[in-house]
């Protein structure tokens, strides 16, 4: 992905934004701007009460530079209540129950604008050296 080097638009931040949806709402948020990757679950049990939506559980964060223009690549992965995302090699890790339920919809968005390429979506299948490679991952989430 890249965020283009475009004007603004009046539009305070440089982002693009991968959401899952179950059927009634979002239920996890992959976004990328110009301070890293941020990893955000949405929590089933607590309504915003100004928007009537799940309120943002707490982000993690991978904290690396990302240009204007310059390309990088992400991968959101999903597995059971388990979700990974990376940023040039670069992951962080969460667990959420809602993260498991049925998804319904992905959204791709961008704030200004985003180039993405290769992008690709395919069912994630079990892997046995999961938990070693999980706690290799734990250290680098902020």
């Amino acid at each position: 992905m890249r965020l283009n080097d475009v004007p603004e638009e009046g539009r305070k931040y440089r982002s693009l934004f991968v959401k899952a949806t179950d059927a009634k709402d979002y239920v996890i948020s992959l976004s990328i701007g110009p301070g890293g990757l941020f990893l955000t679950p949405y929590d089933a049990d607590k309504i915003s009460p100004v928007t009537k939506q799940r309120d943002k559980g707490p982000t993690l964060r991978v904290k690396k530079q990302v240009n204007l223009n310059e390309w990088h690549t992400v991968v959101l992965e999903i597995k059971d209540d388990e979700v990974v995302g990376t940023l040039d090699g670069q992951s962080t890790t969460l667990s959420n129950k809602l993260i498991a339920t049925a998804k319904h919809s992905i959204m791709l968005g961008a704030g200004t604008e985003a180039s993405f390429r290769h992008l690709r979506i395919w069912e994630a299948l079990p892997n046995p050296e999961w938990p070693a490679n999980k706690a290799k991952l734990v250290p680098v989430s902020q």
